[in-house]
């Protein structure tokens, strides 16, 4: 998510009382328990996540069949300096 502003070692705040709606910045928890944060998309009805990364490795996971949960929305990243 590098090309949101949020660096590798950044610690975020996730805001659990907001509901996510397309465009948020979002940590997600995909089948099997892996936490992932990705921008939300919402097209149709399904909620797709796309990373915003210079990593050209990343791709867009597309939610079918409750194969993830939106936990919650990423309300600002904190870093540290030194």
């Amino acid at each position: 998510m590098d090309l949101a502003g949020i660096l590798d070692g950044d610690n975020v705040l996730v805001d659990r009382s907001l509901s996510p709606s397309s465009g948020d910045i979002v940590l997600a928890v995909l089948a099997g328990g892996e936490h992932t944060i990705k921008r939300l998309t919402v097209r149709n009805g399904v909620p797709e996540l796309h990373p915003e990364s210079s990593n050209p490795e990343n791709k867009p996971l597309v939610a079918e069949g409750g194969e993830l949960s939106l936990w919650g929305v990423v309300s600002a990243v904190v870093r540290r300096m030194r």
